[in-house]
């Protein structure tokens, strides 16, 4: 299942799930699932990932500076950092080139997770970005 992260207000952009790159936090939906009326958790194995775009909103690119923090929260108001990979990832190694080469290990989460969120600071030479949660069984 893929969550995406969903700008703070409409952006006219909602058909690409492209945000205004900005200093903030950064939610995805609730990841909770229902069943048979009751709420319940699904441990889980997930990753994130994430692109950054240029002023068309089609063209990526590499940001020249700045950090990503993705955090999940298995309950109310509690947020973990990936238990494996990059915790803060500095955006200038989110790279986009011909080689496609990234230098970041994929932050990746194991276990229940009720949201995504991530935290955008000091993001340059990047005007939207894309970010997923990605969860697997």
């Amino acid at each position: 299942m893929i969550y995406n992260v969903l700008p703070a207000t409409d952006t006219g952009l909602d058909d690409k799930q492209l945000v205004p790159v900005a200093d903030s936090t950064y939610f995805t939906e609730s990841m909770v699932k229902k069943s048979h009326g009751d709420r319940f958790l699904e441990a889980q194995t997930g990753d994130f990932v994430i692109c950054f775009y240029d002023a068309d909103g089609v063209t990526p690119v590499t940001p020249t500076a700045g950090t990503v923090k993705p955090e999940m929260s298995p309950i109310d108001n509690v947020w973990m950092e990936p238990g494996v990979g990059t915790i803060t990832i500095d955006a200038a190694d989110i790279r986009v080139d011909s080689d496609g080469l990234s230098s970041y290990t994929i932050p990746v989460f194991v276990g229940g997770t009720k949201q995504g969120r991530v935290t955008l600071a000091d993001i340059a030479g990047a005007t939207y970005f894309k970010a997923e949660f990605r969860r697997f069984k």
